[in-house]
């Protein structure tokens, strides 16, 4: 299991390209820490079809840049309350839609707007709570009006030798999803626990544990126990390898419990402050429990690269594979993820960004030994440009275009996303 919950680790392409495009320039040029980086809700393990415009905003992103030289310097402090520092971060978007599933077989158009008065609390030194409601309003009456919720605590105390840390989540959502082909709400509350120790000067250990509860409505109820530990040998100071081995089980209703294995190995490598590069691989043993068990063996890898050339140009490079439960009954997805950004300043004031990414999707049975049901791939592309005015409002414009093929009759399409957001840091 990793740091996040395996469901919501694997976050779709489509969100993954969003975020790395989409990040608030404001944050950016501030320096904040944005509200709840590395945690997202759960949604499709394909491309995201009518992305909600909170997803713009930088409700679950983190900042992709550096503040510039000198910006973040003088910048007042948020508002504070004893040893409780709030920040809070409003956005409003709107986005206008094509190509939108409304049911299988069925693309409509709509005009989507959002808002979101989140607000970050620091309660300490170590200790962080976010939380933004978002309010969406679609014009195409097959869609309903939502109010969303996403909140995050992290933090980490010292024993002894070891540091422990805890992220407990909470996301609720109602998406068009791809799996689904029509609007799907969904509730997760996660909880992720880890403890690491070193050991003389350079091994260390790395232990995690992850409870992750999925309801929803109309899919399949989740309830998935897991853990993922990892021993780390330095070789040198560029190079870190770490053997690791995970397990876990999940009860799935309606359909198959399962459990799995997934022995891994890792090598970090980072030759200097400007590039990292991080590489995974393993084998993932899955069991479905019932009448006719049946078994899904799947290699299993993720890679990931970020070259800062430069303090205001970014290129991003990250891939991987994994099995995750699926949104139907008797079903598991397999999917291998590849996608590439760049993220650049441009006249001092403006950032762009531009991505592109494929994802291929096995939707799989879980009854006897697992066969395809259902094979899709997408394509995506992205491009936002932002700007800061008075140091604490971004203004960003973001286009997207989606393509997705299906051999299920109804899910193929195409669809394209054109808007704005607008943000604004104490």
């Amino acid at each position: 299991m990793n740091s996040i919950p395996r469901r919501l680790a694997a976050i779709p392409l489509a969100r993954v390209l969003l975020i790395v495009l989409a990040s608030s320039a404001a944050a950016r040029a501030q320096d904040a820490p944005e509200p709840g980086a590395d945690w997202s809700p759960p949604g499709p393990q394909t491309a995201v079809v009518a992305s909600p415009a909170s997803l713009w905003v930088g409700r679950n992103t983190t900042s992709l840049f550096s503040a510039p030289s000198g910006e973040a310097a003088g910048r007042p402090v948020p508002l504070q309350c004893g040893p409780i520092i709030a920040d809070p971060h409003p956005a409003y978007s709107i986005f206008y839609d094509t190509g939108i599933l409304a049911s299988p077989g069925h693309p409509v158009s709509t005009t989507l707007q959002s808002f979101s008065p989140g607000v970050l609390l620091s309660l300490g030194p170590q200790w962080t709570l976010d939380y933004t409601p978002t309010w969406e309003w679609y014009s195409n009456p097959l869609f309903q009006h939502t109010l969303d919720h996403v909140a995050r605590l992290q933090g980490s105390v010292a024993a002894d030798d070891w540091t422990l840390g805890l992220i407990q989540g909470y996301s609720r959502s109602s998406e068009p999803l791809v799996e689904t082909g029509r609007q799907t709400p969904e509730e997760a509350v996660t909880t992720d626990i880890k403890a690491t120790r070193g050991y003389g000067s350079r091994t260390f250990i790395e232990l995690g544990l992850e409870q992750v509860i999925l309801n929803s409505p109309v899919i399949p109820d989740s309830r998935e126990w897991s853990t993922l530990d990892w021993v780390h040998q330095p070789l040198s100071p560029q190079w870190d390898a770490a053997v690791g081995g995970g397990a876990g089980y999940v009860s799935v209703n309606p359909g198959s419990d399962m459990d799995y294995i997934r022995p891994e190995a890792r090598l970090t490598w980072k030759p200097s402050p400007r590039l990292a590069v991080d590489l995974r691989g393993g084998v993932e043993d899955r069991a479905f429990l019932g009448s006719r068990e049946g078994r899904l063996v799947t290699p299993i890898f993720s890679v990931s690269s970020d070259y800062q050339a430069g303090e205001s140009t970014k290129v991003t490079l990250a891939g991987g594979r994994d099995v995750e439960v699926g949104y139907a009954e008797g079903q598991v997805d397999r999917v291998t993820t590849l996608s590439l950004g760049l993220q650049q300043r441009v006249l001092q004031h403006f950032f762009i960004g531009a991505a592109v990414g494929r994802e291929e999707v096995a939707y799989l049975s879980t009854s006897g030994n697992p066969a395809d049901l259902r094979n899709d791939g997408s394509t995506t592309y992205q491009f936002s440009l932002g700007t800061v005015l008075f140091r604490r409002l971004s203004l960003s414009a973001q286009y997207s275009s989606l393509r997705n093929a299906s051999s299920a009759a109804g899910f193929a399409f195409s669809s394209g996303q054109t808007g704005l957001t607008v943000q604004y840091r104490y």
